[in-house]
């Protein structure tokens, strides 16, 4: 997604033959002039899903976390797991 000062910030994987590794999962926010990463910050899930407001990206996981880290500097400003109606949200995929 592009921010309002034409940064892109993305989430993505470092495959592995022997499937996520430690810190493998990623979320980074990059200049778009310079192409260099402003921030990474690292995880062990795979992310699903990202949305940004003026101040924090969201970012949901495959394990039915959200996080939200500071769009500026990429600390985490809090981070729970989803639940509707009092049950927790599990992932499923489909094919």
């Amino acid at each position: 997604m592009e921010t309002a000062d034409g940064d892109l910030v993305y989430a993505d994987v470092v495959y592995h033959g022997h499937g996520l590794q430690p810190g493998g999962s990623f979320v980074v926010r990059r200049a778009v002039a310079s192409a260099e990463p402003i921030w990474v910050f690292r995880t062990e899930r795979k992310a699903t899903d990202l949305d940004h407001d003026t101040e924090t990206v969201y970012v949901t996981y495959d394990g039915g976390e959200i996080v939200g880290l500071d769009l500026r500097e990429g600390n985490v400003r809090w981070r729970r797991h989803l639940a509707v109606a009092g049950v927790p949200v599990v992932a499923s995929r489909f094919c």
